[in-house]
């Protein structure tokens, strides 16, 4: 077997073991600390994605189909094109790729192509009588230079049923001389008035081994020059364009097409259904169920086999590689608008959302969804531009169908320098592990209720040996797996530290009786009385000797 499938094999093992650990922070050690709302928080309908009134309203955040970018990777460039036309120096061509860096201990030069791209370079013409067949001829010359067996160049010719493949290429070719013909019959045609011819030549990579991670690096895909389309029609005059040359000042009637991507499924839910036994949410959330309207083409994904069919009629997440087909992979995000950060001092940011996760990780026939995040940062003041995102990102799965209250920390020094805006991006995608053709999939992950924080350093928190009153720090904190709560007592006293969730519920008393002056510490294990471990979120240390009592706020990573 060759090595290629078991470097995509133990990638995709790597990430989903990424993924099921939970979210990859870096605590930053503090004190106690004061929060200022950012953004969401209770009473407040920002991050709620919903009206006064209780109607979806999404707030300003915008999504994305990543697999969809914005890049086309066709432009007009001397690279490797001097071979295309000889007669014309410094000649120019069409060319499909990337001008990555040449990869270090290997023969290769710069430039090439990368992984997962999927693009093509169209043109389009009417007939002059649709109601006749049409033979089309396309001309060209090429170069093509790519991995044999699993990245290819098409000539296409497109109709009204399928895409008809001219011309399959992979391997090295060379100053290749194209001429192939195609006849369109009445009904073929594509356009308004269903008149058109439309041709593509495209490219398309898989996962792995390209110029882009230097696992096989080439002066590829592909560069195409002198290209002519003559379409004939019995009885009545040729069609013959213009030779496509490429050179400055002469015309182009070819042109990069926007990728298709696998599709955009996100979009508000109200009253959604769960597995969760102890909590519901029917007022908006984010999802990306395929119902064959937010991206029209799919036909919607309907729950198979009788397996996990609660969503709204019964759809569930897109398993069928939505409009690119079988063996392509959800990536949606979510993006919220610019949130201003605040103009004095805090040591880090707080993000914490509501998810419902439910992604069956141990079925065999199952690609699970992930759901997670990653905070964008910018110094631009209009913040259009220069977004940076922090390098840890968070991505979690779950088998069970249950609601978390998922939280995280990003500290400020790992913004932007000068960061005027935020924004966070929540993301949902599809973990390929194997395509068996059966598909069990769910409705989730959805999403609601974000809210985002900044921390502020308590001056008076660092324990102060010469104090006369209870002093009381809690490091690191945000936490996990534990935090270390240290005191200074100026005398003996009877001593009690509990720890509190949101609700005022007691969660964990760690001390309770006799304790002596001066320095001591205990520490929090993430646990309540009982030994079990508490969930993420937010807690409260009380601190009480004596007469005295001190509260400190503790967030809780997982």
């Amino acid at each position: 077997m060759r090595n290629k499938i078991w470097f995509v094999f133990i990638s995709m093992y790597l990430f989903l073991g990424t993924a099921l650990a939970g979210p990859v922070f870096n605590p930053v050690k503090s004190a106690s600390c004061d929060t200022i709302n950012l953004y969401g928080g209770p009473g407040i309908l920002e991050g709620k994605f919903e009206t006064a009134g209780g109607l979806a309203d999404q707030q300003g955040w915008t999504t994305l189909d990543n697999t969809a970018p914005a890049v086309t990777y066709w432009t007009i460039d001397q690279y490797q094109a001097a071979n295309l036309d000889p007669g014309t120096p410094g000649n120019h061509a069409w060319w499909c790729g990337e001008m990555f860096e040449a990869c270090p201990e290997k023969d290769d030069l710069a430039g090439g192509y990368g992984d997962n791209w999927n693009t093509s370079l169209g043109w389009s013409f009417p007939v002059l009588d649709n109601s006749l067949p049409a033979v089309v001829t396309i001309t060209a010359v090429l170069n093509s230079d790519t991995e044999p067996g699993y990245d290819y160049t098409y000539l296409r010719a497109i109709t009204a049923q399928d895409a008809i493949n001219l011309l399959i290429l992979d391997e090295v070719w060379v100053g290749l001389a194209v001429q192939e013909t195609f006849t369109y019959q009445p009904g073929d045609f594509l356009g308004e008035s269903s008149d058109q011819v439309q041709l593509r030549f495209s490219f398309e990579s898989d996962p792995a081994w390209s110029d882009e991670d230097c696992l096989w690096p080439t002066v590829g895909a592909v560069q195409v020059d002198q290209i002519q389309v003559t379409i004939q029609q019995q009885g009545l005059p040729d069609i013959v364009s213009p030779v496509e040359t490429c050179e400055p000042g002469d015309p182009n009637s070819w042109e990069p097409l926007p990728i298709v991507g696998v599709g955009d499924f996100a979009q508000l839910w109200s009253g959604l259904d769960d597995l969760d036994p102890d909590q519901d949410n029917h007022s908006p959330q984010w999802a990306f169920l395929d119902d064959g309207e937010i991206v029209p083409g799919t036909d919607g994904s309907y729950c198979e086999y009788d397996y996990w069919c609660y969503g709204p009629d019964n759809l569930v997440v897109n398993m069928h590689g939505g409009l690119l087909g079988p063996g392509n992979y959800l990536n949606n995000s979510v993006i919220s608008p610019p949130i201003a950060l605040p103009a004095g001092d805090f040591s880090e940011l707080l993000i914490s959302l509501d998810a419902y996760l439910h992604n069956e990780i141990n079925q065999t026939y199952f690609d699970p969804v992930y759901l997670g995040w990653v905070l964008e940062s910018t110094a631009d003041p209009a913040a259009s531009s220069g977004w940076t995102a922090y390098e840890n990102a968070f991505a979690q799965v779950r088998d069970d169908g249950s609601y978390e209250r998922l939280t995280g920390s990003v500290p400020v020094v790992a913004l932007e320098p000068g960061a005027l805006f935020v924004r966070l991006v929540v993301s949902a995608g599809q973990i390929p592990i194997w395509d068996w053709g059966i598909h069990y999939p769910t409705p989730a992950p959805y999403f609601d209720n974000v809210r985002l924080q900044a921390v502020t350093a308590d001056p008076a928190s660092p324990v102060d040996l010469q104090s006369s009153t209870l002093q009381v720090s809690c490091s690191p904190n945000p936490f996990n797996p534990a935090v270390e709560i240290s005191w200074y007592l100026p005398q003996s006293s009877d001593l009690s530290i509990r720890i509190y969730d949101l609700s005022g519920a007691l969660v964990r008393t760690l001390l309770a009786g006799p304790a002596g002056s001066g320095n001591d510490s205990v520490v929090w294990r993430g646990d309540d009385d009982r030994g079990q471990c508490v969930s993420a979120g937010v807690y409260f240390c009380r601190v009480t000797a004596g007469a005295e009592d001190v509260v400190r706020k503790l967030v809780l990573l997982k």
